[in-house]
């Protein structure tokens, strides 16, 4: 960032004399040379002075800024619009901290689905549960993938005649995570995966295997974290 330097004229001129040509042009030339190799400190800005008409497109990258050297002072009201930052070149440290609200983050991806209500049966391969199936789009941050109480009054549970009662994630058609239950209820909140995909748009489905299974009142989760 350039230093500021006062101006110093060479010459003063003084009322009722004659003005030397070259006297004066060395004032000029004063001047230019200032404004050319030091340019003008922000001591020599009028406060609020700087409009956004007064600033070129794209012209104020992040490394002209010295990093918390930018005042309310030095801004006009409005002054600094979405055209005047070059894309991608606010970095961290230019931004107090705490100063990001929830409200200016973007919204993050999440799905619920229904209830898978009671049902019971056996399976010798995964099986697509009931209603089980969510599809969301992801902005690239990792995926909360699990089960949750439907919100009624039976409890969440799933269950299983052996210890090789299990339930599986998919992310389309790909196996995720396999979890299984002991013998007896287990609540249902107990399977869930963090899941590291791509930004894109998936569907999430939770399976089913075991013998003389019992899925009772819960919903499949899918959020961004």
């Amino acid at each position: 960032m350039p230093t500021t330097t006062n101006l110093t004229y060479p010459y003063t001129l003084t009322n009722s004399t004659t003005a030397d040509a070259t006297e004066v042009q060395a004032d000029f030339n004063a001047v230019s040379t200032l404004l050319n190799s030091t340019g003008i400190g922000t001591n020599n800005i009028k406060d609020a002075s700087i409009t956004a008409a007064k600033m070129d497109t794209d012209s104020v990258a992040t490394a002209a800024i010295v990093d918390a050297n930018v005042t309310t002072a030095k801004l006009a009201t409005n002054a600094v619009t979405t055209v005047k930052i070059t894309d991608l070149n606010v970095t961290t440290a230019k931004i107090a901290d705490g100063a990001v609200t929830p409200a200016k983050k973007a919204v993050l991806g999440q799905q619920i689905s229904a209830s898978c209500g009671s049902a019971s049966g056996t399976s010798a391969s995964f099986t697509n549960i009931g209603n089980q199936t969510v599809t969301i789009t992801t902005t690239g941050r990792p995926v909360w993938v699990g089960l949750q109480a439907d919100g009624g009054s039976t409890a969440a549970s799933i269950g299983g005649a052996s210890t090789t009662t299990a339930i599986r994630f998919q992310r389309d058609s790909t196996a995720i995570s396999v979890q299984y239950a002991v013998s007896g209820q287990v609540p249902a909140s107990a399977f869930w995966h963090i899941d590291t995909p791509a930004a894109g748009t998936y569907t999430y489905t939770a399976q089913a295997q075991g013998t003389s299974m019992t899925l009772q009142s819960f919903t499949l989760v899918a959020f961004e974290l």
